[in-house]
């Protein structure tokens, strides 16, 4: 049985799926067994937002872009360059969309405490600390 997907490697996953040729959930399903040594379902990869979330803002840049006739890359060092472009334009594009669907996380927060009536300092104010110390009972 698989182990659960730490932050870790949700993270590494949906870097790779930046560069991915093909966006298909087999091609997940592929990719996650390669990095990870582990051979999840389709399902329990969909579960996590941020996998489901990369995987459809690929499809819609390879979608976006229509292959068209591109140069072959020279040298080596020069294809090189032009797939570390690519991925860079992909994560320039999911970091992105991450970041709209923050603000809009956010904005619904704005609200809902302006609705309740929580005021700014409130929001303002420090975490508490964690009190680590153990009780007199427990030794």
């Amino acid at each position: 049985m698989p182990r659960h997907l730490s932050e870790g490697d949700i993270e590494g996953l949906v870097r790779a799926i930046d560069t991915l040729a093909v966006a298909t959930w087999d091609a997940v399903v592929r990719l996650a067994r390669q990095r990870l040594g582990h051979a999840y379902s389709r399902q329990s990869l969909s579960r996590h937002p941020r996998i489901s979330d990369a995987l459809a803002a690929r499809r819609k840049r390879l979608r976006q872009e229509r292959p068209g006739r591109q140069p072959r890359p020279a040298t080596e060092s020069e294809a090189v360059l032009l797939d570390r472009v690519e991925y860079l334009k992909a994560e320039i594009a999911r970091l992105k969309a991450d970041n709209e669907a923050m603000m809009a996380q956010f904005a619904i927060w704005s609200y809902n405490t302006h609705v309740l009536g929580i005021p700014d300092d409130r929001l303002d104010a420090p975490l508490q600390p964690v009190n680590r110390n153990y009780s007199e009972d427990a030794t």
